[in-house]
């Protein structure tokens, strides 16, 4: 029989993560079970609306949770809804569940006493590869992924 609630659904949804070897499980499990199953509780899957799904953002905001969090949130929603179409639990998703637009934007700059605490700790690492490492992004502002793939033809001294 398939599960017609929410919580029924969740619950199953969890399950079956597990045997596909799904990804972030516990993160699902926490979220499922303090916020999703609490609110969508006994609510049919096929009866949640974007409305519904507008009014547990509401409900998110109020509680002082961030748009990045709320979104974590939606994306739950969101995936089990495909999961139950793919196993045939529903014929079509119920509803598009519209995430927050994030700014994770961030920016700090390290002060001079901090640098000099990352050379210092760098140098003195085991690995010998992470104090150059270190000074190429200090020197370029070059993130991790683009310092790896860093090849001799991309770098010129004379230009720097």
């Amino acid at each position: 029989m398939h599960p017609t609630t929410f919580q029924e659904a969740a619950i199953q949804y969890l399950e079956n993560l597990d045997l596909e070897n799904g990804r972030n499980i516990p993160d699902k499990q926490r979220q499922i079970q303090q916020e999703l199953i609490p609110y969508f509780k006994d609510t049919l899957l096929t009866a949640i609306s974007r409305f519904e799904i507008e009014r547990f953002k509401r409900h998110l905001l109020n509680k002082g949770l961030s748009h990045a969090t709320i979104n974590r949130y939606l994306a739950v929603i969101s995936q089990l809804f495909h999961k139950a179409v793919e196993w045939h639990w529903l014929d079509k998703v119920p509803c598009k569940v519209v995430k927050y637009p994030e700014n994770n934007i961030r920016t700090r700059y390290l002060e001079a006493h901090e640098i000099e605490s990352l050379l210092e700790a760098a140098a003195k690492d085991e690995c010998a590869v992470i104090e150059p490492f270190i000074r190429i992004a200090l020197g370029t502002a070059m993130r991790r992924g683009e310092i790896l793939s860093i090849q001799i033809k991309d770098i010129n001294c004379v230009r720097r």
